[in-house]
Formats: structure tokens, sequence, C-alpha cells
């Protein structure tokens, strides 16, 4: 989910933990368990940063383990961090280049993917480095770039 300023609270869905949402002011909780049932005992929260700072959160993977992943934006450069979803604290954390569109980062298993419309590449970021895997044409404007599919060739 994408976040503006000003705009209402973000929820973010992970396979066997539960749904956690992350607030206006930039605190994330667990709000629904693994079976979907509210949280009766406080939980451990985690801030982000200061209003309207989180882009955007989403689930994701790390060493084949459910995360949340989240897209910051901090003293003008961006960043994704990868949170633990029972301890709510990060486990991997990256600078993201000033080019990339927010709105086309997508989870892949151990990191993330991205459009970057300074190098007009479409850019892979793990903790193992950034590659880039797909260079867009000339022609293309890289802000309307979105990912729709990932196709893994075995």
């Amino acid at each position: 989910m994408l976040r503006h300023p000003g705009t209402y609270a973000d929820y973010v869905a992970l396979p066997g933990f539960g749904v956690y949402r992350l607030s206006k002011l930039g605190r994330l909780h667990q709000v629904l368990d693994a079976k979907l049932q509210p949280v009766k005992v406080a939980r451990p929260s985690i801030k982000l940063g200061p209003e309207s700072a989180v882009v955007k959160v989403f689930a994701a993977t790390l060493d084949h383990a459910p995360v949340i992943g989240a897209i910051r934006k901090l003293s003008g450069t961006m960043e994704v961090v990868f949170i633990n979803p029972t301890t709510l604290s990060v486990v991997w954390q990256a600078p993201l280049s000033e080019g990339v569109v927010p709105e086309s980062v997508t989870a892949v298993d151990n990191g993330i993917m991205y459009a970057d419309q300074n190098s007009g590449t479409i850019s892979e970021l793990s903790p193992n480095g950034a590659k880039t895997v797909w260079k867009l044409p000339t022609n293309s404007n890289a802000w309307f770039a979105r990912i729709v599919a990932l196709v893994v060739a075995k």
C-alpha cells in the first residue's frame, strides 16, 4: 500500500502471522493474529519514522521467512527495511537510489525489485547487493513502469 501525506493508516497481511497496522504517525503494530482474531494482549510495536515518512508497506520474505517490508523516506533519502513479524525489529535495511519509483517496488524472495527512473532500469536489491535485471527501452519513462508479474525460468 502506498502512503501519501495526511492519509489514513495502512495495513499489511502476513500469512501465518496476522495483520499489521501502520498508523498515520508511523508506528507499526499487530492488530489481528494468525487466526485473524483481534490481538488482546499488548504486542511490541516499532516506530518507522515521523508522520508520512513511510511511503509503502508490503509482505515480503527474507531467507524464505515472512517479513514486513517498508519503504521510508528519512532526511531526503529512501531506504527499504525488512521487519521480523514476531519481534518487530529490523532484520535488514538498505538505502535506495534517488531514482526508485516507490509505486514499482515489488517483493521477491530475499529482496525487492523496482524501476529506477534515473538509470532507466528494473533492478533487484537483496542483502547480497543490487543488480540490474533489465534495461528499459530508451524511449520509455520509468515513472510509468510497473512490475506486474515475475516469471522465474527453471
